[in-house]
């Protein structure tokens, strides 16, 4: 059985602080690693969609990261920021291509 314990993070949870500390501290690789593990064990987790999407948004991958940000809107439509994060992106592919 489940033991609800809020006072711990969910294994997803904290597998996202530990990302965001890695990316704080510049670690991009290790943060990205964290994050697709996170995702591997809840795969509808938006926020670990929308932290995916600007890890790959800062390493170039644009279009991996407009999936990501897309995803995260489809699972929760009502967070912030998202459609701005979409936005940006498309408009930085209009601009490389």
């Amino acid at each position: 059985a489940m033991i609800d314990d809020t006072l711990s993070p969910s294994p997803v949870e904290q597998l996202l602080r530990d990302a965001h500390i890695q990316r704080m501290r510049g670690h991009w690789g290790a943060a990205e690693e964290l994050v697709r593990r996170a995702l591997e064990t809840d795969e509808n987790d938006a926020q670990g969609h929308e932290m995916l999407g600007d890890l790959l948004l800062e390493k170039g991958s644009l279009a991996d990261a407009l999936a990501s940000f897309r995803r995260a809107q489809e699972l929760a439509p009502e967070r912030a920021g998202i459609e701005e994060k979409i936005a940006r992106t498309v408009l930085r592919q209009s601009e490389e291509e």
